[in-house]
């Protein structure tokens, strides 16, 4: 009898120390995650969107990993102190190496946010915590899934306070139209908004739209060859070419900021149109991306 309660004596406390281990291992991994506080969105006219977001980490941990919004450029990540913080970038995807820092703040360029319908832009995005969306200067909004938090308008610019949850935001962009008068340059906003049809000239409708995407679809087709052609060049992008063809047919973006004294974004997005044309082919070494002129340039 003694010996039984011997055993069940044992047993209880090998279950406390079985339940103390599982907690203080539970709660060693729970230090090891991360959080993120709030987001930040700035949507340029272009669909162009800067993704910031304010992280807060372990001190102890050494590196977090974190998905991205899309393909990401122009990535700066800092500590709680504005230093710089070395990074590895995936292509949605990026580890941070925190060296001791309890909060994190990134911010990163992409254009996987946005997508255009006609006249009509459309936001598509999954908060992981609160956020602010600031859409493009003049903007006007047609439809959004939830009622925003609060919605009011900095400098011209409708921004929305989200909360955590997948959003979906449409929205129009003014067309600004230069009249001039007697020597007076009068500038005015055309708004696109989008037609409600009546049953009749949906049909009617759904017949144009039909035939435009067929010609539409031939007419890429015959030039599919011919991509190059159908893309008029600017001197500014004639210019960015004969840059890379003087440096071997190669260069880091980084280069051709320094060498035509521009900002990263217009870098970017000028990379972006030749690559989309074939003039251009962008990789990933290391942490920079090198241009190269496509083969026959």
């Amino acid at each position: 009898m003694k010996k039984r309660r011997r055993d069940g004596h044992r047993g209880i406390v090998l279950f406390v120390m079985w339940f103390i281990l599982v907690l203080s291992t539970h709660r060693v991994l729970g230090q090891e995650s991360y959080r993120v506080l709030q987001y930040e969105i700035v949507v340029y006219r272009d669909g162009v969107s800067r993704v910031k977001s304010v992280i807060e980490v372990n001190s102890t941990v050494p590196s977090i990993s974190l998905w991205l919004y899309g393909e990401a450029a122009n990535v700066m990540v800092t500590d709680d102190r504005g230093q710089l913080l070395r990074h590895e970038l995936a292509r949605s995807s990026i580890v941070i190496y925190t060296v001791g820092a309890s909060t994190v703040r990134m911010e990163y360029d992409t254009m996987a946010l946005t997508r255009k319908d006609g006249p009509v832009w459309t936001l598509k995005i999954d908060l992981g915590a609160q956020g602010r969306i600031f859409l493009p200067d003049g903007a006007v909004v047609t439809y959004v899934t939830d009622r925003p938090a609060s919605i009011e308008a900095v400098s011209g610019r409708p921004v929305l306070t989200l909360a955590r949850g997948l959003w979906e935001i449409s929205y129009v962009i003014p067309i600004h139209v230069t009249t001039t008068t007697s020597g007076t340059s009068v500038t005015t906003s055309v708004t696109s908004t989008p037609t409600v049809l009546t049953p009749s000239s949906a049909i009617i409708g759904a017949a144009i739209i039909v035939t435009v995407l067929l010609v539409v679809g031939l007419v890429m087709f015959l030039r599919r060859r011919s991509r190059f052609l159908s893309e008029p060049l600017s001197p500014a992008d004639s210019e960015m070419l004969q840059l890379i063809s003087s440096r071997g047919g190669r260069m880091f973006e980084s280069e051709l900021r320094d060498a035509l004294g521009l900002p990263k974004t217009s870098v970017w997005r000028r990379v972006k149109k030749l690559e989309k044309v074939g003039l251009v082919r962008t990789r990933k070494v290391g942490s920079q991306n090198e241009v190269e002129l496509a083969q026959g340039l």
